[in-house]
C-alpha cells in the first residue's frame, strides 16, 4: 500500500478461449471500491486520475483473456488490485510485448494437458519515483515466471517503451 502499487500477482491460465458474451471490457469499468469486497477492508491502491494524459497505462497482471471464463471471473479482473503502472509503449494493443506474451501463454495452456501457472512480480528499483506526493510509485519493471509441463520460462520487461520488440527478447531463464 505505501507504493499504491501490486506487487505481484499469481494465476493459473484458466480460459484459453476468450469468452464470448455480453460483458465487453468498456461496459465493466473499472473498479477502486472492490478492494473491500474482494480483500475483505479497504486497499490504497492508484486510481483512475493517476492513467489519465499520461504514457501509463493500467497494465493488467490478471490479463482478463487469460481468466475470463464468464462475466464475472472477466470482471474480477478490472480492480486496481490488479493493475500497475505500466508504460504504454510495453502494453498498449497486441503489438507490444506485454500483449503478445499473454497470448503465447494461452496458446501454451491449449497445447499442453496440464496447467499454465503464472507470477508476475511488479519491480521497484531505488530510483522508482512516486508520480507525486500521494500518488502510486511507477515500478521500473515487470518480471513474469510462466511454469508449465515442468519448464519455467522467465521474462523481465523494462517498464519503457520498447517498441515493437518480440517478447522473447526479454527472456531471462
Amino acid at each position: 500500500e505505501e507504493l499504491m502499487q501490486p506487487l505481484q500477482a499469481t494465476y493459473t491460465v484458466t480460459c484459453p478461449d476468450p469468452f464470448v458474451g455480453e460483458c465487453e471490457s468498456k461496459n465493466i469499468g473499472w473498479r477502486v471500491r472492490r478492494t473491500k469486497e474482494l480483500v475483505g477492508r479497504e486497499v490504497v491502491t492508484s486510481k483512475h486520475k493517476h492513467y489519465k494524459n499520461n504514457e501509463w497505462d493500467r497494465g493488467h497482471l490478471i490479463p482478463d483473456a487469460s481468466v475470463d471464463c464468464d462475466c464475472e471471473s472477466k470482471a474480477v479482473t478490472y480492480t486496481y488490485l490488479n493493475c500497475a503502472l505500466q508504460h504504454s509503449g510495453l502494453n498498449r494493443y497486441n503489438k507490444k510485448p506485454w500483449t503478445r506474451l499473454e497470448e503465447y501463454e494461452r496458446k501454451l495452456a491449449k497445447s499442453t494437458s496440464g496447467e499454465v501457472k503464472v507470477i508476475v512480480d511488479v519491480l521497484f528499483e531505488s530510483l522508482s519515483v512516486s508520480m507525486c506526493d500521494g500518488c502510486p510509485t511507477i515500478p521500473s519493471a515487470f518480471r513474469k515466471t510462466i511454469i508449465a509441463e515442468g519448464d519455467t520460462l522467465i521474462y523481465e520487461f523494462p517498464n519503457l517503451d520498447v517498441g515493437a520488440k518480440d517478447f522473447s527478447q526479454f527472456r531471462i531463464q
